[in-house]
């Protein structure tokens, strides 16, 4: 059997195209270190701490804090102080960051258009079963 043939082999090689697809396509400076899902997050869960987006994106806490050190340099988010709690830190896009937001929203709209040609809507549905029973699989104790 060649590694090719595995499952997780496959999701892993389709994980890195679709991430190389997206990446060249996208904002450049969001293309680094899963820095796209990061803003999303970000976006959608308005002052969401540091140790809830690793959780969340199930990242260590050092790999958040670089990825959140080069997006906060470049403009994109904030970080401000917890109120209740000052040594959280919260997390809220900039101006420059929710000016981005559609582009990143429209862009993955055109994956998802892009993929809806390739599969029925059953086929869609069997598939993203298929793909959370995985991960369901992998993250089990």
């Amino acid at each position: 059997m060649k590694l090719t043939d595995l499952i997780g082999t496959s999701l892993l090689y389709t994980a890195k195209e679709l991430k190389w697809y997206m990446e060249k396509n996208t904002i450049s400076e969001l293309s680094g270190s899963g820095q796209m899902p990061l803003l999303v997050t970000i976006r959608e869960e308005r002052g969401i701490s540091q140790k809830d987006l690793a959780e969340k994106l199930k990242k260590d806490k050092t790999t958040i804090a670089k990825a959140i050190k080069r997006m906060e340099s470049a403009g994109y988010i904030e970080r401000r102080r917890g109120e209740i709690d000052k040594r959280v830190y919260k997390l809220y896009l900039t101006p420059k960051g929710e000016e981005v937001y559609p582009k990143v929203v429209e862009y993955l709209g055109e994956i998802e258009a892009k993929l809806d040609k390739a599969f029925t809507q059953n086929e869609k549905e069997q598939f993203l079963s298929f793909l959370e029973k995985v991960r369901n699989t992998i993250t089990e104790d």
